[in-house]
């Protein structure tokens, strides 16, 4: 994305991540008020070039990879499909990402508001990622441990530690 336009991004994810949207404490999120908003999702998904999905606390999501999703980042030498989540903390917290499929080795990867890679990890038939995040909005892609294009079938979830 060239760097103007990567700019409005990201000023727009963050102007929307100043003001996550106050849902009901009983949203099935664990308590936590905030809902990731469809503007907060279109400033990510303009930001990766890429649709992201909301990803709520305790409501396992159910993916897949496929030649339809995205490849990686092209700054990264991995070309695989990935599938991004995005979700809202309105206080710090420590969170768990889970990603569990039978159909390929799973891979979890965690994005600053840059769309920079700051973590990942990879697992045999279940991966998990272990994060102290700040509030705001944060984003995890699900993809394979492999550079080739891979497809099949995961969950993913998100949850409290």
């Amino acid at each position: 994305m060239c760097g103007p336009f990567r700019f409005l991004a990201l000023a727009a994810l963050l102007l929307a991540a100043a003001g996550c949207d106050a849902g009901d404490a009983d949203d099935n999120n664990n308590g936590d008020p905030c809902v990731i908003t469809n503007d907060q999702l279109e400033a990510l998904a303009s930001l990766f070039n890429c649709d992201v999905t909301a990803l709520r606390f305790g409501d396992p999501e159910s993916g897949s990879l496929s030649s339809a999703d995205c490849t990686f980042p092209s700054d990264v030498t991995n070309q695989s499909h990935i599938d991004y989540y995005g979700f809202c903390l309105s206080a710090p917290a420590d969170v768990v990402v889970t990603m569990e499929t039978s159909d390929f080795e799973p891979q979890l990867w965690y994005f600053d508001e840059d769309g920079r890679v700051l973590y990942s990890d990879t697992g045999d038939e279940e991966v998990v990622l272990t994060l102290s995040l700040e509030a705001g909005v944060h984003v995890v892609g699900a993809n394979s441990n492999t550079t080739d294009p891979v497809t099949g079938s995961y969950t993913i979830e998100l949850t409290e530690e």
